[in-house]
């Protein structure tokens, strides 16, 4: 019995030709998952190499810095600076800005002006007092 094709109808392909066409297509699915990593994987290492070299930028610059705040001027300028450090003898001073003016106080229930609404007062202070008022006017 040999596989010819039969008078009416040509035969596309051999049992073998399907089983070869079956084994490379499997070939073919099984290498895709790690051609698709290996892909992934040389996409990170640019990106990494890259990172790596902008890292090694940031510390040339660090490393400059360093350098300049090891000197004993920087280190005074920066003591007297941000501490506030004297030498001896020296006179230290503050200047503290002056406070702003506070707003005008509301006028009370019967227009004039609550004690309780004064600035050295706390906050709980003055809102414990409107509710009494509040309160107090409802009754």
């Amino acid at each position: 019995m040999t596989m010819e094709a039969t008078p009416g109808r040509p035969r596309i392909i051999s049992a073998r030709g399907a089983i070869l066409t079956m084994i490379l297509a499997a070939m073919l699915f099984s290498s895709v998952y790690p051609l698709r990593r290996y892909f992934a994987v040389r996409n990170e290492i640019v990106s990494l190499e890259r990172e790596e070299q902008r890292l090694d930028v940031v510390a040339a610059d660090l490393e400059g810095q360093k350098v300049g705040l090891d000197a004993p001027a920087e280190i005074e300028r920066r003591a007297r600076e941000e501490l506030g450090y004297v030498r001896p003898g020296e006179v230290p001073f503050v200047v503290v800005p002056k406070a702003p003016k506070a707003p005008p106080a509301p006028s009370g229930a019967s227009g004039t002006a609550s004690a309780a609404s004064s600035s050295s007062e706390s906050f709980l202070a003055r809102w414990w007092e409107a509710m009494r008022r509040i309160v107090g006017s409802a009754n």
